[in-house]
């Protein structure tokens, strides 16, 4: 990209403050509230849990290591930094380099736990072979994925530090070919998580309307698999010969991408959260526009297939139930799913096979 036909005036750097920092918040507060509703159905953390806040922290760092890359010159064109001193070039190159190379390394950890957890999530709500089988392969795909990204990072060149010195030869990959495979890789199995409870939603006793509500809290993770395709077109956008400018997009959908997956991740377990912040009079206009019972002291309501385990047990004992892995799904009590337009109560809401 030639001097002459770029404006050195351009200054994308408060648009990626402003997009890291929004979608940060987001991810924090709604994974505040995914806490919350632990509280609230008294049920202790699972897996899910600790993986999606190792999504988050990552999701941090990932935020950090940007504006530190936007401190060294990102969001501004590269002749702005050409015109410093020598000295403060070379380190502004290497450091830039360094930093990319650490955010894509907790991008792809970051990511893989977000998968992981959302197919634990999955593991835990829907108690059927399909499930497992389908919770076992994406995840040993989306834990390879995750590996090979972090390795490809950090191994891209041959010596390694020739990523970031630029006085050393190095022999690199090439690294537009090897964004589009990984991105490629990344939709499709984003595409394929989104996919798996289609089959099991669509089995459960409920209403048109409650199903559809089911399967879109479910599916807003399709926001990621967007997000991941907009920074797949920006990654391939970079340009070495302006690289602090071309790479604002890229660095902007890492965020967001990162972020959005906390988020979705979280969306299926806050609607106790969302209940217990939801004024009564508005609760009651919803129940009464939606049909449902008036009833709300009846006890909750967990997913089953076997006709030993349809509640799974009351949590008013003070004990766990025996059927632990299959009885978190506290968005779905009788209280709620009355909210939404459900009249199915203490029954086994599975069809039968």
């Amino acid at each position: 990209m030639e001097a002459s036909t770029v404006n050195l005036s351009d200054d994308e750097r408060p648009n990626v403050y402003a997009s890291v920092i929004t979608t940060l918040i987001i991810a924090l507060a709604v994974f505040a509230m995914r806490v919350h509703s632990r509280y609230l159905t008294r049920c202790s953390w699972i897996a899910s849990d600790y993986f999606t806040l190792a999504g988050l922290l990552c999701s941090w760092l990932v935020a950090g290591l940007i504006f530190y890359v936007v401190h060294l010159g990102v969001g501004r064109h590269s002749q702005l930094i050409y015109s410093l001193p020598l000295t403060e070039v070379l380190s502004i190159y290497r450091n830039g380099r360094i930093a990319r190379v650490v955010i894509t390394v907790f991008y792809g950890v970051g990511m893989g736990f977000i998968k992981v957890s959302v197919l634990a999530l999955y593991r835990n709500i829907f108690p059927s072979r399909f499930i497992k089988v389908g919770v076992m392969i994406l995840g040993v795909l989306s834990v390879a994925w995750a590996v090979s990204l972090v390795l490809v990072a950090i191994f891209s060149c041959n010596p390694i530090n020739g990523q970031w010195d630029y006085g050393v030869p190095a022999t690199c990959i090439d690294l537009r070919a090897w964004y589009i495979g990984n991105g490629v890789i990344n939709i499709v199995t984003d595409i394929m998580i989104l996919s798996l409870p289609i089959r099991e939603v669509s089995r459960l006793l409920v209403d048109k309307q409650t199903r559809i509500f089911l399967l879109g809290i479910f599916l807003t993770g399709a926001f990621v698999s967007i997000a991941c395709a907009v920074r797949l077109y920006y990654s391939t956008q970079v340009d070495l010969s302006d690289e602090s400018w071309t790479y604002t997009g890229m660095s902007i959908w890492t965020a967001v991408e990162i972020n959005g997956g906390v988020i979705s991740a979280c969306l299926p377990i806050v609607r106790p959260t969302i209940l217990h912040l939801t004024p009564a009079p508005i609760k009651k206009a919803l129940s009464v526009l939606t049909g449902s019972s008036s009833s709300s002291e009846t006890p909750p309501v967990h997913m089953g297939r076997n006709p030993k385990i349809n509640t799974f047990g009351s949590r008013s004992s003070g004990s766990r139930p025996r059927w632990d892995r299959f009885h978190h799904l506290e968005n779905f009590t009788n209280d709620e799913l009355e909210l939404i337009g459900n009249s199915t109560t203490k029954t086994n809401i599975y069809s039968t096979p």
